[in-house]
């Protein structure tokens, strides 16, 4: 599930993008919602005497006088005074008169149609034109019909190039065999424009009539299209931030300030206290730092809290309160010092190495005394060669027993640096079980750690 701060972060972008989209507001109080993909003013396609096979993006075209933006100026300080105004499924597009290039014509034979498109990318707006496919089809549709001016990509047959997305085409445009400029005769408008109900009167009070405004509290609907009301967006957050974290403040765990644990008031699900006098919360000391979250409303018991201590000291000294404690799960030391236990019902875990074959060298037995202290196995068919690994690496000793059966039926290597009892390996069972002792000092030396051993019990059948 995506987490609360994330769905946060989304709604508020989602907020930010539709900011974005409005183009501004006129001195005749209109604002001009980008709610889709639309022309506003200006974005008129035309033919251009330089360079060649070029084509003009203007605000003021002739014979566009409906289009003309009417608060127009030479030097725009403000979206809604620039010529060239329009939504694009990116954000709001505004710009001066522009140029584009068009592609070197096709073939003789051959024609195709191009879209010139506006667009609203990272680097501000654009214009550019998109390539079609030449083809004696297109050729022909055009010397049948002309330039179509129906909608983009509803042209029949459809000779559309693909825009690049968040596009806004504006001028379809015929590049016919091996011509070397573009006229207004081969231009057809194609833009989508906006009507009177694609704006809003700002001295509207109640906006939950218009369509693309949804007042839903639990967003029910999730979409990219609409709106949301100011309302909604206040009881969708606060019922998702419910129960989180809600940092309160300091908590004197000596005096009990703020009353928590005798007759707390107010007090909700998700909120925290951070201890800064130490003391006794309920029957728990709690020390400087640790923090208190409420587990329920109205919380009147310990169990209603969670205690989190702020450091391993703390966690340990709680430990002198439990008289019985548990663990969840394995405990590793990392190869600290414990000190004054008393070992009480323990034992070594045993490590069943079965029936070993035979091996030396890279093929040796590997005794890993990370996995135990008490290993077993049996002897078989040949040769077998033992090695110790990951003894202590600390100044300490570490040790284990070996228990074989029938250890004596075959050759036995052991480390080269193992010192046996009186000097000598012992002679063990060739049918029967013998347990051998084995213990170092420096155990830090890894391989060449001295290991002593002995036997501790001959023949045990």
């Amino acid at each position: 599930m995506t987490s609360i701060n994330a769905q946060i972060t989304n709604l508020q972008a989602q907020i930010n993008t539709l900011n974005a989209r409005l183009l501004g507001v006129t001195p005749n109080n209109m604002v001009y919602a980008a709610m889709g993909a639309f022309v506003r003013y200006g974005c008129k396609v035309t033919e251009s005497a330089t360079p060649a096979m070029s084509c003009l993006l203007q605000g003021q075209a002739s014979g566009d006088s409906a289009n003309l933006n009417p608060d127009l100026s030479a030097t725009p300080t403000r979206i809604y005074q620039y010529p060239n105004i329009a939504g694009t499924k990116a954000g709001s597009f505004f710009s001066q008169d522009t140029s584009a290039t068009i592609n070197t014509a096709p073939a003789a034979g051959l024609g195709r149609f191009d879209i010139a498109y506006i667009f609203a990318g990272k680097e501000g707006a654009g214009f550019a034109v998109a390539e079609g496919t030449a083809s004696a089809a297109a050729k022909a549709e055009y010397d049948a019909n002309g330039v179509s001016t129906s909608d983009y990509a509803t042209d029949s047959p459809h000779f559309d190039p693909t825009l690049p997305d968040g596009a806004v085409p504006v001028a379809r445009i015929y590049v016919g065999p091996s011509v070397t400029t573009i006229t207004d005769s081969v231009i057809a408008d194609i833009r989508p424009e906006v009507d009177i109900a694609g704006t809003i009167n700002t001295s509207d009070t109640d906006a939950s009539t218009w369509s693309f405004v949804l007042d839903e509290d639990d967003m029910a609907s999730d979409s990219d299209q609409k709106l949301a009301t100011q309302q909604s967006i206040k009881a969708y957050v606060a019922s998702q931030v419910a129960g989180l974290f809600d940092y309160k403040g300091e908590y004197n765990a000596s005096t009990n300030s703020p009353d928590l644990d005798t007759s707390p008031s107010g007090i909700l699900k998700g909120d925290v206290y951070v201890v800064s006098v130490a003391g006794t919360f309920f029957t728990i000391a709690v020390e400087v730092g640790d923090t208190l979250l409420a587990e329920q409303d109205s919380p009147t018991l310990e169990s209603h809290w969670t205690i989190i201590q702020a450091n391993i000291d703390g966690a340990i000294t709680a430990l002198v309160d439990d008289t019985t404690p548990q663990l969840g799960g394995n405990l590793d030391g990392q190869g600290f010092d414990l000190s004054r236990v008393k070992l009480k019902d323990y034992s070594d875990k045993t490590v069943d190495l079965g029936t070993l074959t035979g091996g030396t060298g890279g093929s040796a037995e590997s005794i890993d005394l990370e996995d135990g202290g008490s290993f077993i196995a049996t002897i078989s068919t040949a040769t077998q060669e033992f090695t110790f690994d990951n003894p202590d690496t600390t100044p300490a000793l570490h040790g284990f027993t070996l228990t074989l059966t029938n250890g004596g039926s075959q050759t036995l290597i052991f480390p080269t640096n193992t010192i046996w009892q009186g000097g000598t390996a012992p002679a063990l069972s060739a049918s029967g079980t013998d347990t051998l002792c084995f213990y170092t000092l420096d155990g830090s030396n890894g391989a060449t750690a001295t290991w002593y051993a002995f036997l501790a019990g001959k023949d045990m059948s």
